[in-house]
Parts: structure tokens; sequence; C-alpha cells
């Protein structure tokens, strides 16, 4: 008699399972190495510190060099007569600000603590940005993907880590990218100097900056964890002018 069993359904392949799982462990072990890369492209030091205001006084020092290759000497000169911690200068080729940064010894480490404008190819007609200091610079970075008129930096210093930003905004565009950027810091303490920094910001916002000082060139903004202890300036015979804050804990 003919065979009438109902026939037996097709054998599923685990194949398919499998290569799902595969793909599935590949791609963890990809974004757990893009993790970990991240994670060890910064020094321990930064890995270390928190975010916060340090408990010391904070020195900077902030100017419009104005591209001028021939004022460096005389720059050099009265910056090491000064004791700061941080130089923040818009309108710098970044041969000069490397040129100034090795002549005040501004190393952390051994190694040169400078952040430069990352869109500059070597021109004035882009902004051009330097951040230097005698402590550990980490994660420089352009302010806004839309302009290039500002540079942040995670400055570190005694275990706690702040933004520090260099603005050369010139034109009302790239004045409301640094508007919006301000804005976006959140929590993190921030001081900025440069040229053209948005003004109308709400002092009793925590998230936009207490202060707006006014120099001759440059303006200084900071956020609610900061007040200025201290203000000077100086000027080169015939350079430009220097100004000198003292940054603290703010206790309000």
């Amino acid at each position: 008699m003919p065979d009438r069993s109902p026939p037996r359904p097709p054998r599923r392949s685990a194949r398919g399972v499998w290569v799902l799982l595969a793909v599935f462990l590949f791609g963890g072990l990809f974004l757990a190495g893009l993790y970990l890369t991240a994670y060890l492209d910064v020094p321990a030091e930064y890995r270390r510190s928190s975010v916060g205001v340090p408990a010391r006084a904070v020195r900077l020092a902030y100017l419009n060099a104005d591209w001028s290759s021939a004022e460096l000497p005389e720059l050099s000169r009265a910056l090491s007569a000064e004791t700061v911690d941080l130089v923040l200068i818009c309108r710098i080729s970044r041969a000069d600000a490397q040129e100034l940064g090795r002549a005040l010894d501004l190393r952390h480490e051994g190694e040169l603590q400078m952040v430069y404008s990352p869109t500059n190819p070597g021109t004035r007609e882009l902004p051009g940005n330097a951040i230097l200091s005698w402590h550990l610079l980490a994660k420089g970075r352009s302010m806004s993907a839309k302009s290039p008129a500002g540079v942040w930096a995670e400055a570190v210093i005694d275990g706690r880590r702040f933004l520090v930003g260099c603005v050369d905004a010139g034109d009302a565009e790239a004045v409301r990218e640094m508007h919006a950027s301000l804005q976006k810091v959140g929590r993190v303490p921030f001081v900025v100097a440069g040229i053209g920094l948005p003004d109308g910001m709400r002092p009793d916002d925590s998230n936009s900056p207490s202060s707006r000082e006014t120099g001759a060139e440059l303006s200084l903004l900071h956020s609610g964890e900061w007040h200025i202890e201290a203000r000077s300036t100086t000027r080169p015979t015939g350079g430009s002018r220097i100004d000198l804050v003292r940054l603290e804990q703010s206790h309000r």
C-alpha cells in the first residue's frame, strides 16, 4: 500500500540564528572597542578628575594679538612677568601660538599644552584662536559645527575640570552660534574670552554666564560658579593690551 503518512515539515536551519548572534556579538565588540579607545585617548589625570571649579584661584590672561608676529617677543616678556595658569589669544597663527607657548614654557608633564582652532588651515580669513596652559588641556574642539568662531578645551587643575573657550565672532550668525554653544554647556563651569561675545544672557540662569567683563578689545564671560577676585591690564611697548584676571569660587 502507498505510504499515506503526512509529509515531514522542512528542517529549519539554525544558520540564520547564528548569523544574527554573530552580528550582535561583533557589533557589541566594535562599540566596546570605540568606548575603550575614547577612554584611553585622554590622560589618566583627566579620567581621575571631576567637573567643578578648583579650590584655589585661577589666573587667566587674554588678548587680541591681531595677527602680528612682530609683537611676539614683547608679548612673551610681558606674560613671563606675570603668574598665569591660562592664556587665551584671538587672531594668532598656529605657528605664533606654538612659539609663544614654548617661550613661556607652557607645558604639563613635558608636553606643550595648546588647543588651536581646528578649522583654520593657516589663513587670516578664518578665526585663529589659541588656548595655552600650564595645566593639562584635553578634548580641544570647535564650539559649534556650524561656525569656526570659537574653540573649547577642558582644563584640569587640582583634580577639577572645567571648560575654557576662546572666541572671535565677526558677524551676527557667528554670535548666534556662540550664544547657542554657551547655552548647551549644562552645569559645567566655564570661562570664555574673545571678540564679539553674545549679550543678553540672564545672570540668574545657572546655565548662562553670570558676568560679562568688557575690556578695550575683548570681553570675558564666566559661569556662576566663578567670581572675579582681581583684575588688571598691561600693555607691552607698542603692543596689544593684555587683560589679567584672578578667578575664584563663587560662594553665593
